[in-house]
């Protein structure tokens, strides 16, 4: 799957502060309560001598999950993470890669889905 990317920011839509959609869904692949690491587009590094690339870094803006799932799209809400040191500053374009050791915050996720129900 090409890594889904940040598509739109909805400010306070519904019961959430922010949703972030994402321009993947079910019929890509992403499931329900994934989560995502979201980072700033590549910049590159280039030697101040040869002004030839020599590296590239890119920076962690949040973390996301998916908290509705729909065909085409997915809608997602803000991990707010302590443990790390990044500013949460998402925009939109931002790149979204998926983060396989959070599996255990999915039942969280879906014990609060059911006390808003």
């Amino acid at each position: 799957m090409v890594e889904p990317k940040i598509a739109a920011i909805l400010p306070e839509h519904s019961l959430y502060p922010d949703t972030y959609v994402i321009n993947k869904g079910a019929s890509d692949g992403v499931r329900l309560y994934e989560h995502f690491a979201v980072f700033e587009s590549r910049q590159e590094i280039k030697d101040p001598d040869t002004h030839k690339v020599i590296g590239e870094v890119q920076r962690q803006t949040g973390l996301l999950y998916v908290r509705e799932l729909r065909e085409r799209i997915a809608l997602c809400s803000s991990i707010i993470d302590d443990s790390r040191a990044y500013v949460i500053s998402m925009a939109v374009g931002h790149l979204c890669r998926e983060v396989e050791d959070m599996r255990g915050e999915e039942d969280m996720h879906k014990r609060a889905a059911m006390k808003s129900s």
